[in-house]
């Protein structure tokens, strides 16, 4: 996955994870735009908010 996150010119950041909060909130700190989201593994955007996004 790095390489096509790379290939498709994203930043990427390695950090050693301790634990859930931490880690989300060392994303939170790498990130420069105004809006953020934010998904756990068993949620979806649905197709209403795609197009609101």
């Amino acid at each position: 996955m790095v390489d096509i996150a790379k290939g498709m010119d994203c930043k990427v950041v390695k950090n050693r994870f301790e634990y859930f909060a931490r880690q989300r909130n060392f994303a939170l700190s790498q990130c420069s735009y105004e809006w953020i989201v934010c998904l756990d593994s068993d949620e979806r955007i649905t197709p209403a908010l795609k197009k609101e996004i």
